[in-house]
């Protein structure tokens, strides 16, 4: 019988045995305890690291989303700016080519020449009341004043294009051949100085009327309480596929002035249709307003012919008008026309604003 027999007998003999084997199960309890422990310690940190490292891809992925629009917006501007680069240099290519034609615009640039005419246009045109209050005026300008015009429209390549059939150069803002930036910069003096004026007082008593929806009547405001300027001139180019549905011009618009550049030998179709609002329309408006994107009906009531040399002037707030070039009209087609708007100044903007949504809330109110 070997020692180790001997010792385990003498263990049961004097009742250690079962002592020991409890005291070994207990130990290996302990360290079983122990391990789980530390297993759940070890999946508890890595349970929260990786719901760090979650959050930490999520915020690179929403980086990664900002540098790639980042990327996207810096490549627009770069072709942007090329495109400006490329004007810029093809301007001043064509200065060196029209330098005495350009020149020579020191002595037709006159005010003097032309203000006499531009009254009489203006004085001899009335205004019509249907669908909105309108004015046509006819050979707005002389003759030989207005050839110069048509020469001076921009040159392919410097009209910026924007939504389909439509191109637009902003006066003062866009490139052009100096040539053209001269002659442009003095319509906008044109405008400002005799054009504004002029159509103002064509339109008091409508302007006045309008008013007093707003104000109210007892308040008894007039044309010359609030102030104007010219705003938003540009020359606009449009092509087949053109359209623009039944709108209403921007708050600050009180007037709206569509000059007509018709070319000899253009069509006189695609002018620009007056339409009637199936209900009265809120004075405050955001941008350009769409009425039908409201469920407001609007109905086409005449359409102004696209003639050369004439202006379409009318009174901006609520009047809904639209023009069309339709896809299938011949592929030469071009309607060449400036647009400018007499526009309240900042502060008498902010009086109408402050009138119109009084008006409005109290409309709500008595609804």
């Amino acid at each position: 019988m070997g020692v180790t027999n001997l010792f385990v007998k003498y263990l049961w003999r004097t009742g250690l045995k079962t002592l020991v084997t409890a005291m070994a199960k207990e130990s290996k309890a302990a360290i079983k305890r122990h391990l789980k422990s530390q297993r759940n310690q070890i999946v508890d940190v890595l349970t929260e690291r990786s719901k760090v490292l979650e959050k930490d891809i999520k915020t690179l992925k929403i980086k990664e989303q900002s540098l790639a629009q980042l990327v996207k917006e810096f490549g627009k501007k770069q072709t942007l700016l090329e495109g400006e680069l490329h004007r810029l240099q093809e301007a001043r290519r064509l200065d060196y080519e029209q330098y005495q034609r350009t020149a020579a615009l020191d002595n037709q640039l006159r005010l003097p020449a032309i203000e006499t005419h531009v009254r009489s246009s203006v004085s001899e045109s009335v205004v019509d009341t249907v669908p909105f209050p309108n004015l046509v005026v006819p050979n707005l300008f002389p003759g030989e004043f207005y050839g110069l015009l048509l020469q001076a429209l921009p040159p392919e390549g410097f009209w910026i294009a924007g939504q389909p059939g439509r191109e637009n150069w902003k006066i003062e803002k866009d490139v052009a051949p100096r040539f053209s930036e001269m002659v442009w910069s003095f319509v906008n003096r044109v405008g400002s100085e005799l054009l504004v004026p002029l159509f103002l007082s064509k339109f008091e008593t409508h302007i006045e009327r309008f008013y007093g929806t707003v104000f109210g009547a007892e308040a008894g405001v007039r044309l010359g309480d609030l102030s104007y300027e010219i705003s938003d001139g540009r020359l606009m180019l449009r092509r087949p596929g053109y359209h623009i549905a039944p709108h209403v011009d921007p708050f600050r618009a009180m007037l709206t002035v569509l000059f007509y550049l018709a070319k000899p030998g253009d069509s006189e179709l695609y002018g620009t249709t007056l339409c009637r609002a199936s209900e009265e329309l809120p004075a405050e408006r955001k941008g350009i307003d769409y009425p039908e994107k409201r469920g407001i009906v609007c109905e086409s009531v005449k359409t102004i012919s696209y003639q050369p040399n004439s202006a379409l002037v009318f009174l901006s707030p609520r009047s809904v008008h639209g023009a069309d070039i339709p896809d299938d009209a011949d592929a030469g087609v071009e309607r060449h026309a400036l647009q400018f708007y007499v526009a309240l100044r900042g502060e008498s903007r902010g009086r109408l604003l402050k009138a119109a949504r009084a008006a409005q809330s109290e409309e709500t109110v008595l609804g």
